[in-house]
């Protein structure tokens, strides 16, 4: 009977450790706003973070933002959104969005991280443009925002209820090693 239950424990942290292996973590910069010239070279900033599923399925994402603040200080996190993309199509995170996101005014001059867990393969692209005083694009950019597999912590501590804490993993592998050392009693 134990060899059994210790079977079924293993089994069920393989199969923790493989869905979280699923999970991918994308986090795109966003500069915004109306800049003074004390951080950033004054004009207006915009952000637009393109989200496209190329999958044949439905894949739900979950975003929040992060404030960067100056002076090496750590701003303001937001709670998670969660949004679910249809298979071929595109989702559009923009200036509107991240002021609404962050509770800032429209306008106000904000930088920081978009971060987006998703439950599958995204292509994510940032498009950044800037404008002076004459109120026509100076600056353009593109960047194409690369996947980093979603860690177990940062999945625990998204508040995955049905997922079982790492505490809870570590105390399974404590018992797998102790049972080695024991006789089989069956």
């Amino acid at each position: 009977m134990r060899a059994i239950l210790r079977a079924s424990l293993l089994i069920g942290v393989v199969c923790v450790q493989q869905a979280q292996a699923q999970q991918t973590q994308y986090v795109a910069k966003f500069v915004i706003g109306t800049s003074n010239g004390e951080v950033l070279s004054p004009g207006q900033y915009f952000t637009a973070i393109n989200v496209h599923n190329p999958t044949g399925q439905a894949v739900t994402i979950r975003k929040r933002f992060a404030i960067a603040l100056p002076g090496e200080k750590p701003g303001p996190i937001s709670q998670f959104a969660s949004t679910t993309i249809p298979p071929g199509a595109a989702i559009e995170i923009d200036t509107r969005d991240i002021h609404r996101h962050t509770n800032t005014p429209p306008g106000t001059f904000v930088k920081g991280f978009v971060v987006i867990n998703s439950t599958g393969r995204l292509n994510v692209i940032g498009v950044y443009t800037a404008t002076g005083t004459s109120s026509r694009i100076d600056a353009m950019f593109l960047e194409r925002v690369p996947a980093s597999p979603l860690a177990a912590a940062a999945a625990a501590r998204e508040g995955d209820e049905d997922r079982p804490s790492a505490k809870s993993e570590r105390k399974a592998e404590r018992k797998k090693d102790e049972s080695r050392d024991e006789p089989d009693k069956d």
